[in-house]
């Protein structure tokens, strides 16, 4: 319930206005997803990751350890994996795809990383394509229609294929 309320602060406006915003409906069919997930009903689980996929054309995985603080912007043909891991402050723009791997693992901090690991206060914007077991530091930004399979400092700005450069 928690990650929820963070979840809600991000989105503009008052509680009726809030409400009306697409992007609280999906984030509330996700967190109940997460909710049976964890406590192992999983067709339950299934039943709001459906509602999500078919009614919104979002396929966020009930299974993806996202913090509080998630902010969808435009959300349509958003795709979060089941190992995507986020510790906060996440900003989503529409078409952005997080996952994969092709069976490949890293080690970070003696945690098996299969699917991307973001730090807090990531934005990813339009079209991006966050791919493979990779970080993503803190205050990063994903330029839009990038493709990301390399690992991104923190207060970086990943663009195009896989370049980098550091905030000023």
């Amino acid at each position: 319930m928690r990650t929820f309320k963070e979840d809600i602060k991000r989105i503009d406006g008052g509680v009726f206005r809030k409400m009306l915003n697409i992007s609280f409906w999906i984030i509330f069919n996700f967190r109940i997803s997460c909710f049976f997930y964890k406590n192992g009903f999983f067709i339950i689980s299934k039943f709001f990751w459906l509602v999500n996929r078919i009614v919104f054309t979002v396929d966020i995985d009930p299974g993806a350890d996202l913090a509080g603080g998630l902010k969808l912007i435009h959300p349509m043909c958003i795709v979060v994996g089941r190992e995507v891991t986020s510790l906060g402050n996440l900003t989503l723009y529409q078409s952005t795809t997080l996952g994969g791997s092709n069976d490949q693992e890293i080690m970070y901090k003696g945690k098996i990383v299969r699917q991307p690991y973001i730090y807090k206060d990531v934005i990813i914007y339009t079209s991006s394509v966050v791919i493979g077991p990779l970080i993503i530091g803190a205050n990063s930004t994903i330029a839009t229609n990038s493709t990301i399979t390399k690992n991104v400092p923190e207060n970086s700005i990943a663009f195009g294929v896989n370049s980098i450069k550091l905030k000023s």
